[in-house]
C-alpha cells in the first residue's frame, strides 16, 4: 500500500469513527426537529425550555420536557414564536413567569393532573395568564392542571386568568380540553376578541375541562361577535364567585355542561356589541344550586335568536330561565326559542329582577313551548311575562304551583294548550289587558284561535290562512293535512305569513319551512341531514349524546 492509499484509509477510518460516536439524540434532533430539555443548560425550567425552542429551526418542531420532573420553576416568560409541540409531564411548575404563544400551530401537552402549573394567590401575569396567546391560530392546550390560591371569596384579579387568548388582528381554531383549572382570581378559560377579530373559519372549542373554586367573573368566557364554530361542551364548573359561562358566543353550541354552586348566572348570553342574531344553542346542560350572589337566573338570555332546549335547572336563586333585552337595545331578548326544559324548585327572588321559573322582561316574538315546570312553594309562578310583545306560550306543564297561572303584563301574548287548566292567566287590573287567552276551539279540525287588541290570528280548515288587520301583526298555527304536524306562522303588519318554526310528528322541532331540525332517539342518527340540525341520543354516553349536522352528515360532539 503506497503512501497515498494509506492516507485515504486513515481518512475513511476517521470519518467512520465520527459517525459511530455521534450522539443518537443529535442525529434524531437534526432529522426530526426534536429537542429534549435536559440537553440544555439553565438554572430554571423556563431557561431550558427557552433554549430548546431557540435551537429549533424557524419551521419549528417538538420540545420534549417530560424529563423535567418534580419541583420546577418558570421564572420568566417563555415565548413560543414558532410552530412547537411542547410536552410536559410529571412536574409541578412554580409560575413566576408564563407561557406566551405568539405563533400559529402550537400545542402544549401535559400528563393530566400530574402536570401542575402552580400560581400564588396574589400573582399577576404579564400576559394575564400562565398560558396566553396573541393572534395565534391552530392551537391546542390540553391535559394540564392550573392551580391558584384563590377561593370564591377572594378579590377578583383580571391579570390572573387560567388560559387567555386575544387578538389585535385575528385568530381561529383554538382548542382547550381536559384541563383542570382551580383557584384562579380571574376567569378560568377566556377567549376574547380584543381589538382584532375571529377568523372566518373561527373555531373555539372548550371541552371536557374542570373549572372550580375561583374568584373570577366567569369560569368560561367566549367573547366575540363574529359568527363562528364555537363549542363549550362537557365541562364541569363548580364553586365560582360569579357566572359559570358567559359571552355573546355567536354561533356557539353550549351543551352537556354540569354547573353547580356558582354564585352568579349559570349561563349568561349577552348581545352587547352586535345588532345581528347570536344564533347560539344552549342544550342539555345541568345546573344545580346556585345564583345566591348577583344572579339574573340559571340561564339568562339577552341575545337574539337563541335556542334553549333540553336543559335541567334545579334549586337556583332567581328564575330558571330569564329572557331580557338588557336595557332595551334593538332586538335583544327577541326571537328566542325555549323548548323542552325542566325547571325544578327555582325562582326564589334573589338580588333583583322577578320571581318565576321562566321570566321574560322585554323583547318580542319569543316562543316558550313544551317546558316542564315544578315548584314546592305556592309563592312563585311558572311563567312571568313582565314585559315584551308577541310571546307564544304553548304545551307547558305546571306542577306544584298554588294558583297554576301565568302572570302576563306583556302585549299580544298568544296562548296554546298549557296544563293544568290550559294555562289559566292571572290578570292584573292595573295593566291594560291586550290579550284574550283561549284554548283550542275546534277539536274536530284542530285549529286554534287567539284574538286580542294587538293581534288577530285564525288558522281555518287546515289552510293556514290568517285574517289580518293591516295595522297589526298576526300569528297562526297551521296544522296542514296531518294532525300530528303543525307550523307556527307569523305575518308582520300588512305582510304575508312565513313559518317561524315547525313541529314534526310530535318529536322534532324545525326552523322555518325547511331549515335545520332537532330530534332525538336511541342510538346514533342515520342518513343525511340538513346542515345545522341537532340530534340527541337518549342512550348516548360521553361524546355520543349530541350530534350536529355538518355538510349534510351527522358529527358527534
Amino acid at each position: 500500500m503506497n503512501s497515498v492509499q494509506n492516507l485515504l484509509v486513515k481518512i475513511a477510518l476517521a470519518m467512520a469513527a465520527t459517525v459511530a460516536f455521534s450522539s443518537p439524540l443529535c442525529a434524531q434532533n437534526s432529522a426530526e426537529n426534536i429537542r429534549s430539555c435536559d440537553r440544555y443548560s439553565g438554572a430554571t425550567a423556563s431557561a431550558k425550555i427557552t433554549a430548546a425552542i431557540a435551537d429549533l429551526p424557524s419551521t419549528g418542531g417538538t420540545v420534549d420536557c417530560r424529563s423535567l420532573q418534580g419541583a420546577q420553576t418558570i421564572a420568566s416568560t417563555v415565548t413560543i414564536s414558532k410552530p412547537v409541540q411542547l410536552k410536559l409531564c410529571a412536574a409541578s411548575f412554580a409560575m413566576r413567569g408564563d407561557f406566551h404563544i405568539a405563533s400559529n400551530n402550537v400545542e402544549i401537552e401535559g400528563c393530566g393532573d400530574q402536570t401542575i402549573l402552580s400560581i400564588a394567590a396574589g400573582a399577576s401575569f404579564r400576559n394575564n395568564a400562565p398560558i396566553s396567546g396573541l393572534n395565534a391560530s391552530n392551537i391546542r392546550i390540553h391535559d394540564l392542571a392550573i392551580t391558584g390560591g384563590c377561593t370564591a371569596s377572594s378579590t377578583f384579579n383580571s391579570a390572573q386568568k387560567g388560559v387567555y387568548f386575544t387578538a389585535t388582528t385575528s385568530y381561529y381554531n383554538v382548542v382547550v380540553d381536559h384541563m383542570h383549572v382551580s383557584g384562579m382570581c380571574g376567569e378560568g378559560l377566556y377567549a376574547d376578541i380584543g381589538s382584532g377579530s375571529l377568523g372566518s373559519t373561527g373555531r373555539i372549542d372548550f371541552t371536557d375541562n374542570i373549572v372550580e373554586h375561583g374568584a373570577g367573573v366567569n369560569a368560561i368566557n367566549v367573547n366575540f361577535t363574529g359568527v363562528a364554530d364555537c363549542r363549550i361542551s362537557r365541562n364541569r364548573i363548580n364553586d365560582m364567585k360569579s357566572k359559570g359561562i358567559e359571552g355573546p358566543a355567536n354561533g356557539c353550541v353550549i351543551s352537556e355542561n354540569i354547573i353547580s354552586n356558582v354564585l352568579g348566572d349559570g349561563i349568561f348570553i349577552n348581545n352587547y356589541a352586535t345588532t345581528t342574531k347570536v344564533r347560539t344553542t344552549i342544550a342539555n346542560n345541568r345546573l344545580r344550586a346556585g345564583g345566591t350572589f348577583n344572579s339574573n337566573g340559571g340561564i339568562t338570555v339577552g341575545g337574539w335568536g337563541v335556542t334553549v332546549i333540553g336543559n335541567d335547572v334545579t334549586g337556583w336563586t332567581g328564575p330558571c330561565i330569564y329572557l331580557t333585552n338588557l336595557g332595551g337595545a334593538t332586538n335583544r331578548g327577541s326571537d328566542n326559542l325555549l323548548a323542552g326544559n325542566v325547571c325544578h324548585g327555582n325562582s326564589t327572588l334573589g338580588t333583583s329582577y322577578f320571581t318565576g321559573e321562566i321570566v321574560q322582561d322585554g323583547g318580542s316574538n319569543n316562543a316558550i313551548i313544551g317546558n316542564n315546570l315544578y315548584q314546592e312553594t305556592t309563592a312563585t309562578r311558572p311563567i312571568v311575562v313582565q314585559s315584551g310583545t308577541a310571546t307564544f306560550i304553548d304545551g307547558n306543564t305546571f306542577t306544584g304551583f298554588g294558583a297554576n297561572w301565568i302572570n302576563d303584563l306583556g302585549a299580544g301574548t298568544i296562548y296554546g294548550n298549557n296544563a293544568p287548566n290550559y294555562g289559566t292567566v292571572k290578570k292584573v287590573a292595573t295593566v291594560p289587558l291586550n290579550w284574550t287567552p283561549q284554548v283550542p276551539s275546534n277539536t274536530t279540525n284542530n285549529w286554534l284561535t287567539a284574538s286580542g287588541r294587538d293581534q288577530f290570528t285564525e288558522c281555518n280548515n287546515h289552510n293556514g290562512s290568517a285574517q289580518d288587520d293591516a295595522t297589526k301583526a298576526s300569528w297562526c298555527i297551521d296544522f296542514g293535512a296531518l294532525n300530528d304536524q303543525f307550523r307556527i306562522k307569523r305575518a308582520p303588519a300588512g305582510g304575508a305569513l312565513t313559518t317561524v318554526f315547525r313541529v314534526l310528528n310530535g318529536s322534532a322541532i324545525g326552523l322555518g319551512d325547511s331549515g335545520p331540525i332537532w330530534t332525538s332517539g336511541t342510538g346514533a342518527p342515520k342518513g343525511v341531514c340538513a346542515t345545522g340540525s341537532l340530534y340527541t341520543d337518549t342512550t348516548g354516553g360521553k361524546g355520543t349524546t349530541l350530534y350536529v349536522g355538518e355538510s349534510a352528515a351527522w358529527a358527534p360532539k
